[in-house]
């Protein structure tokens, strides 16, 4: 409760602060998430890239904060899962633009696992907007266990953990530009950086290859923004699960942002979507995944923004049921 009362009082904050500020531009870029299940994290799926075009030399950079409560039982059949527990991941965004239309970039993640604390509000989030509960009343609340046993893998972590995850470097060169139109081609390298054996990094070098586009002004003077993407990753030779492992999953998004109050404030919504990533039966694992992220954004000053967002699985439990995203950028 205190957390959230301090939530509000944050965002009553920067909105008065924002109306005093009407020339700001809007933030209208996509919350930089993707499905943090615990065994697809690692694997090379990109995050929702932001598609509007940098100046030549320009930086941007991103402190990302988010903290994900998974729960999920399958214990019918000879493949089984539990997967109880919370995942913290900080982590740093770097973009620069080199001209001649070309971006270079770099994520670097920091991850841990743990019992969390989440429990307790997440089952009342589900109870208030009659949300799927996933058997979590059944459980200990605030436990940390990842396991999967199938007959020709198995997987199991059951103590906290923490530590630097797979760094991702990427290039996106621009192949279409004009006035509130941008389309760029993105080629995204994940390093062996993390640690398979706490289920923070897959030791393996994984391949992801896709478009981003962003259109603005699609209508008129709600300005409302567009981006999507689309794209083939085929993760390296995993130390997670490797005999269920699949060669490639394809993945795609679109996220659309409407601006308000002297457009300081921005109401965002997104989906996320990829095939399986994984030949099981375990839904979270073998299943096409589709989760949506909603919430705002707040432009602080010209080049600081804030981003405040929630996921959820809609394709249920496909992903975790819950996340919190917040992220601060400079660009």
């Amino acid at each position: 409760m205190h957390s959230t009362r301090s939530t509000i009082y944050l965002l009553i904050t920067l909105g008065l602060t924002g109306v005093s500020a009407p020339l700001l531009l809007a933030d209208d870029s996509p919350f930089a998430t993707a499905n943090r299940t615990v065994f697809v994290r690692s694997l090379g799926l990109p995050n929702v890239e932001d598609a509007r075009p940098l100046s030549a030399q320009q930086n941007t950079i991103a402190f990302t904060l988010e903290q994900t409560s998974q729960f999920v039982v399958d214990d019918h059949g000879i493949e089984q899962a539990f997967l109880d527990g919370e995942s913290s991941t900080a982590s740093v965004k770097l973009r620069r633009s080199l001209g001649g239309n070309w971006i270079l970039g770099a994520d670097i993640p920091f991850v841990s696992h743990s019992g969390g604390f989440m429990d307790s509000f997440v089952e009342g989030w589900h109870r208030t907007f009659d949300l799927p509960n996933a058997r979590r009343e059944e459980f200990a609340r605030d436990q940390l266990l990842f396991s999967v046993n199938t007959p020709v893998a198995s997987a199991r972590l059951d103590r906290s953990v923490s530590g630097l995850g797979d760094i991702a470097l990427l290039a996106q060169y621009q192949i279409f530009s004009k006035q509130h139109s941008n389309l760029n081609v993105q080629l995204r390298v994940e390093a062996p950086s993390g640690d398979a054996a706490e289920f923070i990094g897959s030791e393996s070098w994984d391949l992801a290859v896709g478009l981003n586009a962003y259109r603005g002004e699609l209508a008129g003077d709600w300005r409302v923004s567009l981006h999507g993407s689309i794209g083939l990753v085929r993760p390296g030779n995993s130390e997670l699960l490797p005999a269920l492992q699949n060669d490639s999953v394809v993945y795609g998004s679109a996220a659309l942002a409407l601006p308000l109050f002297y457009e300081w404030l921005t109401l965002k919504a997104q989906l996320e979507a990829h095939t399986a990533f994984y030949d099981t039966d375990i839904k979270p694992l073998g299943s096409t995944s589709v989760q949506l992220t909603f919430g705002a954004g707040i432009q602080l000053d010209k080049r600081w923004s804030l981003n405040l967002g929630l996921s959820e699985d809609i394709a249920v439990r496909t992903a975790p049921d819950f996340t919190v995203v917040m992220s601060l950028e400079y660009r």
